[in-house]
Order: C-alpha cells, then structure tokens, then sequence
C-alpha cells in the first residue's frame, strides 16, 4: 500500500522493522545458513519457542518469538 509522506507508519510497518532488525542481527551474529537442514533446525526451535510462549508466556514474549521465527524463516528464503 502506498503511504502518504508524512504519514504515520502502519502496524504492519511496526512488525516488518522488527522482523528485519532480528534478521540483520541474526545474521550479523551468525551468517548465512549452512545448509537448509541447519536452517530448517533453527525454524523449528524457533517455532517451539514460540508454541511454548503461545501456551504459557505474556502478550509481550509471544510477539517477541513470533518476530523471531518469522525472522528464521526469511533468513531461510533469503539463502536459499
């Protein structure tokens, strides 16, 4: 959707900046998946991660797993 200059950033706007600084530090930190196997593993901590905050964490950890394993995942899209 086009913005408007001087418009407010959308929620959607929010989240994506979010999702693209834990991608940059998750590479800055780690590099490039090795192979897609790794990077499948990671995925699926970080979805377990995120099952697991889904069932007993606050609002807050459950975005912050979400953000993180949306981040994997186009990690994952971005090598391979």
């Amino acid at each position: 959707m086009y913005k408007i200059p001087g418009e407010l950033p959308s929620e959607l706007d929010l989240v994506l900046a979010d999702v693209v600084r834990e991608l940059d530090l998750a590479t800055a930190e780690r590099g490039v998946f090795p192979t897609p196997f790794h990077g499948l593993a990671v995925i699926e901590e970080e979805v377990d991660e995120f099952k697991t905050e889904v069932r007993h964490g606050t609002r807050d950890r459950q975005r912050a797993e979400a953000v993180q394993a949306t981040a994997m995942l186009l990690r994952f899209l971005l090598d391979f």
